[in-house]
């Protein structure tokens, strides 16, 4: 599906990263579950010991726990299906309808519903849901109905502990708050690694995120563009071949043309490209049977390449395993022939036989010219390369989505060539002063006007433009939307997943402090200020934002740069830019975040007297 990859490869460059994506939602989603389930188990374990008491099995238990998940997830599966069949209908489909089908529109319809996929969803929400519930569970059945009926989580603090503390409060407060936040997010490692790295996950993804818009970002792609691009559509190609009578020479683009256009533009013009190309007429065209199977293309064209593409095809080569002999090419008078999936299946094995054969040929002339006293030139067949395929390189060729079959020769065969064949200028590229862009398109769009208007009235023939002309600029307005959409979807995205590791930190939070509301209490009455006792919540909460920082800096960096040599290998125009500054604006915030949520469940919590609070149970 066109349009279903274009979307794919839009926003997050190939279906390999969007399936990363969906297994960090669901890794995201499978820790905020369990830390959920856990909490609420913990608190519920003396009801559960209740209910050993009085009869009940673990499994009894266990079996109640997985129903009570069981209708939760049926539930849920009923709203989020009809809340996405929606959503799908009337957001997701108009938008990737005007973003993505194009000129697929016409033809065909996005699908709107998959049952299929939802259904897979629901299975792995599923799985996530009670895998969270499996190991959430694993101490409500590890104790005994007593202890459980007597449970309570708080954190001793022992005699001599106090004492020494009382101590230090009263000596020596300085850095005591950090030692002791130091101490309290050390002594349940398993917390600890459990939130730091729920929220390294979010983070990273939104880091990330900033890094693939930017790198994916469409204008990368049109901005190694040049400003304009002047070409001859194939059909006036074809005219002129079949319409200039014999003897006369005819030009596709004329060095006269050219010259104007530089007078045209010349206060503002940077830099002119000419690309040129050779056009032969196959000897015995039928019955060659190096290019006889490919679809009718009555006019090919002969290019060069240069020694950059000529690595990059070299490499895709390699990389595609394809069968090509390009050290016959290099050194032999060797051609490629380059197609837009113009071979047919049938056809397949027959190519490979035909790699090695000569394609003989003559000189562009005229139709009606007789060809027995005209010389011949020949090359040998290197192998197909198919342009379509969506790993293959990009390369300067003026028609890419048309039917035309591409001779490639390297500059050293090329040379050979012109001096016996026509060499003819069939596009003309074009770079102006960015301030002076407009001025110049309205004067390339005016010259070409004219210039189509005198054709078709010496030809007689009003639906031919003898030049067609592209401009960056029109390319780029008619693409910000759909890079706004893209890059909207992407932030979305990490920012549900950042939510869920914020989330997490805020639940497990909570609920420490509450458990810790005693421990509080009792720290207060030896000696322990207010101030010094959010410095030291101020401290814990620093500790988990530089843990996850430092994940960040040396785990997160290493996926980032890995992530994006990929990118860069299946995206051509991917550049990759360190978001610097999202990086120090994220890092801000999650230290902001990770102190100031601390230091209001404290204010929360120190609500009531100290002796209630001393003598409080969770």
């Amino acid at each position: 599906d066109s349009a279903a990859y274009r979307a794919v490869e839009g926003i997050v460059g190939n279906y390999i990263f969007a399936y990363l994506l969906i297994f960090l939602i669901l890794f995201c989603m499978f820790f905020l579950i369990y830390n959920i389930l856990y909490i609420s188990f913990e608190k519920g374990l003396q009801q559960y010991g209740l209910l050993r008491t009085v009869g009940a099995t673990v499994e009894q238990i266990k079996r109640l726990l997985y129903l009570q998940m069981l209708l939760i997830w049926i539930k849920s599966s009923v709203i989020g299906g009809i809340c996405s069949y929606l959503l799908t209908c009337f957001l997701a489909v108009p938008i990737m309808e005007q973003l993505y089908l194009g000129e697929y529109r016409l033809g065909g319809q996005l699908e709107v519903f998959r049952p299929m996929v939802f259904i897979g969803f629901i299975v792995l929400v599923g799985l996530a849901l009670f895998l969270s519930t499996f190991f959430a569970m694993r101490k409500l059945v590890s104790l005994n109905p007593i202890e459980a009926i007597h449970y309570e989580k708080t954190v001793q603090v022992h005699e001599k502990t106090s004492m020494t503390m009382k101590r230090i409060f009263k000596k020596n407060r300085i850095g005591i708050e950090f030692r002791l936040a130091l101490y309290n997010v050390m002594r349940n490692k398993k917390k600890f690694m459990f939130i730091i790295v729920s929220l390294f996950v979010g983070c990273e993804t939104a880091f990330f995120s900033f890094a693939l818009t930017e790198g994916m970002n469409q204008m990368n792609r049109l901005k190694q563009c040049p400003d304009f691009t002047i070409t001859i559509p194939e059909q006036v190609l074809e005219y002129l071949v079949g319409n200039t009578p014999e003897g006369e020479e005819f030009r596709f683009i004329s060095q006269d043309s050219v010259c104007e256009i530089e007078k045209l533009l010349n206060p503002y013009l940077e830099d002119v490209s000419v690309w040129d190309g050779i056009f032969p007429i196959i000897k015995n065209v039928k019955k060659n049977s190096s290019i006889n199977f490919l679809e009718d293309d009555s006019l090919p064209v002969i290019q060069k390449l240069s020694p950059t593409d000529l690595e990059k095809l070299s490499e895709y080569v390699k990389k595609e395993n394809i069968n090509v002999n390009l050290q016959t090419f290099k050194d032999k008078n060797g051609v490629l022939i380059l197609h837009n999936n113009l071979i047919p299946q049938a056809y397949q094995e027959e190519k490979i036989e035909n790699i090695g054969k000569t394609i003989e040929f003559y000189d562009l002339v005229p139709v009606g010219t007789s060809m027995e006293n005209l010389p011949t030139q020949s090359l040998k067949n290197c192998g197909y390369i198919d342009i379509s395929e969506k790993n293959c390189p990009s390369f300067p060729l003026p028609w890419k989505d048309s039917s035309k079959m591409y001779m490639i020769v390297s500059e050293d065969t090329f040379r050979t060539l012109s001096k016996t064949m026509k060499v003819q200028d069939i596009q003309v590229s074009l770079n102006v002063e960015k301030k002076e862009e407009s001025i110049c398109k309205q004067r390339l769009k005016n010259w070409i006007q004219n210039k189509n208007m005198k054709f078709q009235s010496e030809s007689g023939i009003q639906d031919f433009n003898f030049y067609s002309i592209q401009c960056k600029s029109d390319a780029i307005e008619k693409e910000i939307l759909y890079v706004q959409i893209s890059q909207f979807v992407m932030y979305l995205i990490s920012a549900v997943l950042l939510l869920m590791g914020l989330t997490n930190y805020f639940t497990s939070m909570s609920t420490t402090i509450l458990i810790r509301k005693r421990e509080f209490a009792i720290l207060e009455s030896i000696g322990m200020t207010k101030n010094s006792m959010k410095k030291m919540l101020f401290y814990e909460g620093f500790l988990y934002a530089v843990a996850v920082i430092f994940l960040l800096l040396t785990i997160g960096n290493i996926m980032m740069f890995v992530f994006s040599y990929v990118l860069k290998q299946n995206v051509d125009y991917f550049i990759f830019r360190y978001p610097l500054c999202a990086f120090f604006v994220l890092v801000i915030a999650l230290i902001f975040v990770c102190s100031l949520i601390p230091r209001v469940l404290l204010k929360i919590m120190q609500k009531g007297s100290l002796v209630d609070r001393i003598q409080a149970k969770l």
